[in-house]
């Protein structure tokens, strides 16, 4: 058995037990009662827990110990700005919020982790590497339960947080100890017996400290000796508690004169009794490794009253420092890279001023770093004012995009030089900078000024000569010809369409075999070859043109790439040589010409009007398919994302694409009508519907003029059926034109029913205006195609005078009329009638998914999904392709109804796209055919083409498709009726 003992009386208080056993220096107290009979055992560790709980209870709040500094960072700043704020404010770790409520933590030990898995620079947000896994607790947390929060999370740190999880501060491990050393001596300086006292605290801490994994605690007494020695310092420097006790550093961790300065401030310590530290230096420890540790050392109490000694508690900072050393080398280098850039680099903070610019944009301006930098952008901007630079900067600090713009720069020296600037902003620190890079561009601009007027002198004397150049691509047949061409040919540049096989098609049957001849020629051997040929015109009637062309550029095989030359206006040369030829012959030779002239004229005009149902047909294919592959293409180009400018220009682009649309519909809608081949509908006619949509279309217009736009209905029958496009066209055509020629007052829609019976009733729309009026001799021809009131080269307002004389046509159509009143300078009202039907709606009730969600939908329902695509023309299969792949479609292609046909045959598709006009095999034809295969005897065929009359769209439905696509595609419209049938389909 163990002796000696100790026993005491089971009446005994708490305090003089626990002094009891502190002066015995024994572990047990053997407690009887009063006649002396053994009640039990007290243990050390008992008196040890009750201690702590004691002592923890002097904490009144934890607002005593949080720290409510701590920074506090968003999940979307890069890490690098989580590392400036530690090392800046000498941190363990920030917190990380998002929408102002908790969301992790990030401490200095991830930072090596973090460094070395992006070490190509690749930028990280705390949101990706913060420790999200960390439970904060709440203000009303117990001591106990913080410590036992600290043991869990192994981080050193606990979070407090507030009701809504908005943060109110965190508490340092090291904090609390400290707190409990505060409290212990506090609860010592009550009781009686220091020495004993001591005994307890030494307990506790020991208790307390063993358990702290970050903080190395040593104790030496004022002769440099180890005095205690926690598991911390073991893991930290190498050396067990038993090899340290007793010694001095300099024989584990210290070279001699550092053992040396060490104990001098030992000595500096105990006898001050000041705290020293936080203090940063470099040790090595057991294994000869060198270790960073930040040190704080402060004196207490030693084993007797005279005793004094000194804690030292270190903390591992060597993965802070690494990173330190890593941030301060990124630095380095970038700004080595900053300094070193050969464009102007230049840094701009959130008030426009230069915060850090290259050397190379120093030299650029010819200013000193000294004489820029804290200058605003507008001390070397020559173009901009303040006001559109600090508008400019605002938009370059409001998007995550690169913004690129021109602009001028003013050098010391006072000259101007042309730049492009390009930038975006970026995060230096905590704030936000705007990154810019501007290139010297004034030898690129005068290059570009320098051709623009050699062009204009080559336009000016080839359009002298009535000569013109063209460049012709040989292997995609595009062809780039000059403006003068078009006006050669009565087009103007815009509605001229210019291409190899177009200019094939159109020259005089008589010339044809010869020109291909030499075309074949010049491919051959490269040229210089000539030709003298006729090509039709706009006006119909054929010119004459002498073309000489060279083969300008062949690939690395020698195929012709390029074929460039002039084009010459010899019309008048051939006139006079005819002339004089015919002057030559006898007069009855002449008569006799002529008479066969008239005849073949006779007979052409007869032919021309058999053909010209094929003919309009023809030039809605030819005409339509390049205008898809140009609004397609600018579609495309849109959603790949363009600069500001580009949007400008793109913008113009599409508006003078769909312009010129609009006058190919009218032009060829005229021509239908006048053959006889247009078709009506017979739909609901939905006329208040009808006039609120173009009220909503010309809104904005009138508003921006200041004039009131208004309607007027009267009671009309209900059910009426008939074109409900047609009559909203012609209405619209009215509204618009009043629109233009009004510039003050009102204009007003009204529909009334003039008439009605059993069966049909008929309806009068008018609109009329405040505008400027119409003279009463050219009221005689307004209704006329291609007339105007003002046909005069100096007329204010532009149009082709097609739209009245449509107007009239259909509501002649439609069992009506169409006219005008007008006074000058006092106003106008248009008019027309139509004969509506009374029924029930008929029309068809599929309901179309809204254009604009189709595309979204389409992507998330529907991706992966196969389809068919049969197309020849390339342009327009690129960009079917492009178009689909926007939407996730996994497309196969067919250039013509064979190839579609073998690939039905073959493999399963969800929905079938077929172009009408192919070689070899139609799309009619290959509908059929695939109809017939039992595989698609239901497959969704929807025809994609630029055959778009009513008659087009019956062929194809008898062949067996389901659904009506006409080029030029629109997008939305497109993703729209796929959306549709690939619903149906999926569904049955």
């Amino acid at each position: 058995m163990s002796k000696p003992i100790a026993v005491v009386s089971g009446s005994l208080g708490f305090r003089s037990a626990y002094i009891q056993l502190c002066l015995t220096r024994l572990r047990h107290l053997v407690v009887v009662d009063p006649i002396g009979t053994v009640i039990g055992v007290a243990a050390e560790r008992d008196f040890l827990g009750h201690l702590g709980m004691e002592l923890f209870q002097n904490v009144r709040s934890l607002r005593d110990l949080m720290d409510s500094h701590v920074p506090q960072l968003s999940t979307d700043l890069p890490v690098v700005s989580a590392i400036d704020q530690m090392v800046k404010e000498r941190r363990g770790c920030v917190l990380v919020v998002q929408d102002g409520m908790f969301a992790g933590v990030f401490t200095e030990d991830q930072i090596p982790t973090v460094l070395a898995r992006h070490e190509d620079g690749s930028p990280v947000s705390l949101g990706e590497v913060m420790r999200s896994t960390i439970e904060p607790v709440t203000e009303s947390a117990s001591i106990a339960e913080i410590m036992a929060q600290l043991v869990s999370d192994r981080i050193g740190y606990v979070v407090v947080v507030d009701s809504n999880r908005r943060i109110i501060g965190t508490i340092a491990q090291t904090h609390l100890l400290e707190s409990v050393r505060t409290a212990v001596y506090a609860e010592m300086a009550t009781r009686q017996l220091v020495e004993d006292q001591l005994l307890q605290v030494e307990a506790q801490l020991e208790a307390t400290l063993e358990q702290t994994p970050n903080i190395a605690v040593q104790w030496y007494d004022e002769a440099g000796r180890i005095r205690y020695w926690n598991h911390a310092s073991e893991a930290l420097y190498g050396y067990t508690a038993i090899e340290a006790m007793g010694k001095s550093l300099d024989q584990l961790i210290l070279s001699a004169s550092e053992a040396e300065e060490f104990h001098a401030l030992i000595c500096e310590i105990a006898s001050n009794g000041k705290t020293y530290g936080p203090l940063e230096y470099q040790v090595r420890n057991r294994h000869d490794m060198a270790r960073w540790v930040e040190s704080t050392l402060f004196s207490i109490p030693g084993e007797s009253v005279s005793e004094t000694f000194i804690v030292r508690m270190d903390i591992d900072i060597s993965q802070k420092k690494g990173a330190e050393l890593a941030l301060r080398a990124e630095n380095e280098k970038n700004q080595a890279l900053l300094r070193n850039a050969s464009d102007g680099i230049h840094i701009l903070d959130d008030q426009g001023n230069l915060y850090e610019a290259s050397d190379s944009f120093f030299k650029m301006l010819g200013f000193s770093r000294g004489e820029l930098i804290g200058q605003h952008v507008a001390v070397w901007d020559a173009l901009l004012s303040r006001d559109e630079l600090d508008v400019k900067l605002r938009q370059q600090m409001g998007t995550m995009v690169r913004v690129q713009f021109e602009t001028q720069h003013r050098c010391k020296n006072g000259s101007i030089i042309d730049v492009e600037v390009s930038g975006s902003p970026v995060m230096i620190g905590n704030k936000r900078y705007v990154f810019n890079s501007s290139r010297d561009i004034t030898e690129r601009k005068q290059t570009e000024e320098a051709r623009r007027r050699g062009e204009e002198r080559l336009r000016f004397a080839l359009g002298a000569a009535h000569q013109s150049w063209f460049d012709a691509y040989v292997q995609t047949g595009e062809v780039a010809v000059d403006p003068e061409y078009a006006h050669i040919l009565g087009y103007t540049p815009e509605e001229f369409e210019s291409s190899i096989s177009n200019w094939l098609a159109n020259v005089h049957p008589d010339d044809a075999t010869d020109l291909q001849r030499m075309f074949e020629l010049v491919m051959q051997t490269g040229g210089p070859c000539e030709a003298e040929y006729r090509r039709r015109a706009h006006d119909g009637g054929w010119k004459w043109l002498h073309t000489s062309g060279v083969i300008a550029e062949r690939d690395a095989t020698g195929k012709p790439l390029r074929l460039t030359g002039i084009h010459m206006d010899i019309t008048e040369r051939k006139r006079e040589q005819m002339e004089l030829a015919s002057y030559r012959d006898h007069l009855e030779n002449l008569v006799t010409s002529r008479t066969a002239e008239l005849s073949m004229a006779k007979e052409a005009a007869e032919a021309a009007n058999v053909a010209k149902s094929a003919f309009l047909a023809n030039m809605s294919h030819e005409i339509r398919t390049p205008m898809n592959a140009v609004i397609g293409m600018a579609n495309l180009i849109r959603k790949a994302g363009l600069t500001p400018k580009q949007a400008e220009q793109m913008g113009k682009l599409e508006a003078s694409s769909q312009h010129l649309l609009g006058i190919i519909n009218a032009i060829l809608e005229l021509s239908k009508i006048e053959a006889g081949k247009f078709v009506l509908e017979k739909t609901e006619v939905l006329i208040h519907a009808t006039v609120g949509n173009i009220i909503s279309m010309l809104q904005d217009r009138a508003q921006a003029k200041h004039l009131q736009l208004t309607s007027e209905i009267g009671f009309l029958p209900p059910h009426l059926l008939g074109d409900a496009t047609r009559l909203q066209q012609a209405l619209l055509n009215y509204a618009g034109n009043a629109l233009k020629f009004t510039e003050q007052g009102r204009i007003a829609l009204r529909v009334q029913c003039q008439e009605e019976d059993a069966e049909s009733a008929l309806i009068r729309f008018e609109v009329t205006d405040t505008g400027i009026g119409i003279a009463p001799d050219a009221m005689k021809r307004l209704f006329s195609a291609f007339e105007q009131a003002d046909n005069t080269t100096t007329r204010k307002y532009g149009g082709t005078g097609l739209g009245l004389a449509i107007t009239k046509k259909l509501a002649c159509l439609m069992g009506g009329d169409a006219g005008a009143e007008s006074t000058l300078g006092a106003g106008s009202t248009f008019w027309f009638t139509v004969r509506l039907k009374k029924g029930v709606d008929k029309t068809d009730a599929t309901q179309l998914t809204d254009p604009r969600m189709a595309e979204e939908i389409l992507q998330r329902d529907h991706r992966g999904t196969r389809i068919l695509l049969a197309e020849d023309e390339p342009i327009n299969l690129e960009i079917s392709l492009m178009l689909l792949d926007e939407v996730g479609q996994v497309v196969d292609t067919a250039e013509n109804g064979v190839e579609a046909l073998k690939l039905a045959e073959d493999n399963d598709y969800a929905l079938i796209l077929m172009d009408m006009q192919m070689p070899e095999m139609d799309g009619l034809k290959a509908t059929r055919k695939i109809r017939a295969l039992s595989r698609h005897a239901t497959t969704p065929i929807l025809a994609m083409t630029a055959n778009a009359f009513a008659e087009d769209k019956e062929r194809c439905f008898q062949a067996g498709m389901n659904d009506f696509i006409a080029k030029p595609v629109v997008p939305e419209r497109l993703y729209s009726i796929l959306l549709n049938w690939l619903s149906r389909n999926k569904a049955s």
